[in-house]
């Protein structure tokens, strides 16, 4: 496996990738001769992208060239919406790490995937690294696990088909079963544990986050190290997680954010 950071660049989607962003820059619509000069690429390789872009939606010919397509603008309200998310969950996330002293994640569901989008750090010298971005399978780990336990069953041996259950420590479940009669558990009881399934060590404690229609969004969970979530530190996590969801859920349907 390639190591972080040392990321190796494909460039047929870096070129593709500019194109978009000259696009976005210049705001109106450019010919492929005026891409080709912008970015002094052969004006045959142009019409390649061109056409591989048009292809994808992301780009639309008119009369003087091509613009942006109504992909992008989907695009850009996705990200609009992760961004009202965070808006809104930023103060209760920092009131949830104060009282619990842990490290808060917010993660949204992503395609097959839970990926994380904020977080606010522990103050302890020992804590938990969370990184924005992360990418993370639904099957292992409170924070994707309990997104996975709202998606229909159908939907969910959908994501296994596609992405599998691999195995990251001795504790992932990678039995369907096994999964399926967790993720009943954390439905019927509104919140899910996990406890080193994804790293070694890291205990997780994740409940639901709902957009306006009553579909799954993504999460909000406290992270820490085993030893430190535990006995009545572990009920008072599990109490206030779900007292800050269901602030937040509320809030997100008092400002009517959708998908």
């Amino acid at each position: 496996m390639e190591q972080l950071g040392k990321v190796k660049k494909i460039k047929a989607l870096e070129r593709g990738v500019k194109i978009v962003l000259l696009l976005a820059k210049n705001g109106s619509s450019l010919s492929p001769k005026e891409i080709s000069q912008c970015l002094s690429l052969p004006i045959s390789t142009v019409y390649r992208y061109i056409e591989t872009l048009k292809s994808l939606e992301l780009l639309e010919e008119t009369a003087k060239g091509y613009k942006l397509g109504l992909k992008v603008l989907e695009l850009a309200e996705s990200v609009r919406r992760n961004l009202d998310y965070v808006a809104i969950a930023r103060p209760i996330m920092a009131e949830l790490s104060m009282k619990t002293e842990e490290t808060v994640v917010l993660a949204a569901l992503q395609g097959d995937f839970a990926v994380w989008i904020d977080k606010i750090n522990s103050q302890h010298l020992l804590r938990i690294s969370c990184t924005p971005g992360k990418r993370q399978f639904l099957h292992a780990g409170a924070s994707a696990k309990v997104i996975m336990a709202y998606l229909s069953e159908s939907r969910q041996k959908e994501v296994i088909r596609r992405v599998g259950m691999p195995r990251f420590t001795d504790k992932t479940i990678t039995d369907w079963e096994q999964l399926r009669l967790q993720l009943e558990q954390i439905r019927l009881e509104g919140i899910a544990i996990s406890s080193g399934e994804v790293d070694p060590g890291v205990k997780a404690v994740a409940a639901p986050l709902f957009k306006e229609n009553g579909e799954i969004w993504g999460s909000l969970s406290v992270v820490g190290p085993e030893q430190r979530l535990i006995g009545k530190q572990l009920e008072l996590v599990i109490r206030e997680v779900k007292n800050a969801t269901n602030r937040l859920n509320t809030q997100i349907k008092v400002c009517g954010i959708e998908e």
